[in-house]
This record gives C-alpha cells, sequence and structure tokens, in this order.
C-alpha cells in the first residue's frame, strides 16, 4: 500500500517504538524534524502489526499516539456482505468471498422495488440458482421463446444477458419500447421462473402533448 500513516508531535522527541513493535522496521520508518519545536513520524506501507500506541518523548514530557488500522476488503462485497477484517461477511442467502453464490432456494428472479416500467427506460433482472442444488448456468429467453444471447463488449445491443457467475445471469433491457412488454423466462435444467413485463407507453403520450403545445402558440416549423 502507498498510503501513510502521519503523526505530528509537537515537540523534538526520541522515537522509542521499535521495541515494542517487531514488524516495524526503520525502511519504513521516516521520522523529519520540522522545526526545533517540531517533528513529523511517517510509517510507509502501513501493516497491522503497526497499529498500536505510540509515544512522543521529550525530556520528562511525553504523549501517546494511538492508531488503529481498518483492513479492507481486495474485491468488493455484493448483496448486502459487509467488509469485516478484510473478508467479507455474507447474510444468510449468500456465500462465497464475494457473497455472489445464492442459498436456500432453487430458482428465482429478483426484481427491482416499486417497478413500473415506462417507454424509454432502461431494465435489468437477475435470475439465481441455488448452490445447494446440481444444476447452473441459468439463461433467459425472450417473448417469443428464443435464447437471448450475452451482450458482447462494445455492442450497444438492446436485449441481452450478462454472465455475473455460474449461479447468476442478469436481463438487461435498453431504452423500453411497447414490443418489449410480455413474458420472459429465466431457465435450467427443469427448473424455470418467469416474468411478465407491461410497458406504459407515457414517452410517446408526453411527445403528443408537446406537440399539441406546439401548434397552440404557432411556433412549429413547417
Amino acid at each position: 500500500m502507498k498510503w501513510k500513516s502521519l503523526i505530528d508531535c509537537c515537540l523534538v522527541f526520541q522515537y522509542v517504538f521499535t521495541l515494542n513493535f517487531p514488524g516495524l522496521t526503520r525502511s519504513r520508518v521516516l521520522v523529519s524534524e520540522l522545526s526545533y519545536l517540531a517533528s513529523e513520524l511517517q510509517i510507509l506501507d502501513l501493516q497491522l502489526v503497526d497499529e498500536g500506541i505510540y509515544t512522543c518523548r521529550v525530556g520528562p514530557l511525553s504523549t501517546p499516539q494511538e492508531v488503529f488500522i481498518e483492513v479492507g476488503c481486495r474485491q468488493p462485497c455484493f448483496n448486502g456482505g459487509r467488509c469485516i477484517n478484510g473478508v467479507c461477511a455474507c447474510p444468510n442467502n449468500y456465500e462465497g468471498t464475494q457473497c455472489r453464490i445464492p442459498v436456500g432456494f432453487d430458482i428465482r428472479i429478483i426484481v427491482p422495488d416499486n417497478l413500473t416500467p415506462m417507454v424509454g427506460d432502461d431494465l435489468a433482472f437477475t435470475c439465481e440458482v441455488g448452490s445447494g442444488g446440481q444444476y447452473r448456468n441459468p439463461v433467459w429467453r425472450d417473448t417469443r421463446g428464443s435464447q437471448i444471447p450475452p451482450i458482447q463488449e462494445g455492442v450497444n445491443d438492446h436485449l441481452g444477458a450478462v454472465v455475473i457467475n455460474e449461479y447468476s445471469t442478469r436481463l438487461v433491457i435498453s431504452g423500453l419500447g411497447t414490443s418489449d412488454s410480455g413474458t420472459y423466462v429465466c431457465s435450467t435444467g427443469p427448473l424455470s421462473r418467469d416474468l411478465s413485463i407491461d410497458i406504459k407507453g407515457t414517452y410517446v403520450l408526453r411527445g403528443l402533448l408537446m406537440i399539441n403545445i406546439c401548434l397552440l402558440l404557432n411556433l412549429c416549423n413547417h
């Protein structure tokens, strides 16, 4: 890590922390005299062994500085998982190093809360299979029953699938139209779930309203 821990002391001090922190070597420690009244301690490449109390001392005077080190996760935690001491702590219905493996069910579709799809919106639904079963790699089928192909990088697909891992596949619909209404099916082996979408055409109505206002004000171009 390039992050540095800076501990300021308002007196010139003799640093004696190396005896109490065996993992702290002089190659990672810098003490700079800012003036005859101030010195600065820098710890490079901060590590867990560096956590503790450091003391600035001059003559009979001293002042302590406690350093706490929080360890982050190398990869993000998903589905409500929390990073604790460098490890993702997962909720009961997920497991794995990033909490991306669902457990406790056979197959399900995750639908966003308060969903009211409108023309022009973008939608995404995730289909998951539980890790306790024998089936993997769920696939999505469109309203005609055809398998939805994966989205290709750099290609602006209107309808496509994103494989998250062997347990999860996401359906993505960009720029919704009324023709996207219908039933979509996620399946793997004998397991399946369906999802019905009814697209509201408010965007079209809004456009007609704008045209009517334009005609009333005689501002339309012919």
